[in-house]
């Protein structure tokens, strides 16, 4: 029997949902172009090493997947990762690269939208953000339907 593979966005659900449980212990996200790439998306090179706090507003749009077959990941840091990372040479930057933005048109609806460079389109949002908040939403909308229930049958 064979499974189909795991989504790409699926996958950063969980990755992202761990960043936000650890971040007290570990409060940076970095980002990681990973070498050897067959067809290396030029933007993403640049992001290498980027380093910044979890709740930083570049994670809405910026992590990973960036796209079909991007191989980006992102990584969890503590203070005494930094630390090791940069005595080991790793260049790390802890500003975002200014950005640009292009307009994309859907071919088959019309729908203009504007998308950061390096992203295509329909990615750029934090697919790992977006399903964790989802699941915190329905997990609070649940409570509160049974706090309620539990409320009216006292």
């Amino acid at each position: 029997m064979s499974y189909p593979p795991v989504r790409p966005d699926r996958h950063a659900a969980g990755h992202w949902s761990s960043f936000e449980r650890n971040k007290a212990a570990r409060p940076f996200v970095r980002y990681v172009h990973l070498e050897g790439q067959e067809h290396p998306r030029p933007l993403h090179a640049l992001w290498h090493n980027t380093v910044l706090p979890v709740d930083h507003p570049w994670w809405n749009t910026h992590a990973c997947p960036n796209g079909w077959n991007c191989h980006c990941t992102l990584q969890s840091l503590g203070q005494r990762d930094i630390d090791r990372l940069q005595r080991e040479g790793e260049k790390l930057k802890f500003e975002p690269m200014d950005g640009t933005m292009r307009k994309y048109i859907n071919k088959r609806t019309g729908e203009v939208t504007t998308v950061p460079d390096g992203i295509d389109p329909g990615w750029a949002y934090n697919p790992g953000k977006a399903s964790y908040l989802g699941v915190v939403e329905q997990r609070l909308a649940q409570d509160t339907a049974v706090s309620e229930w539990v409320g009216l049958n006292t």
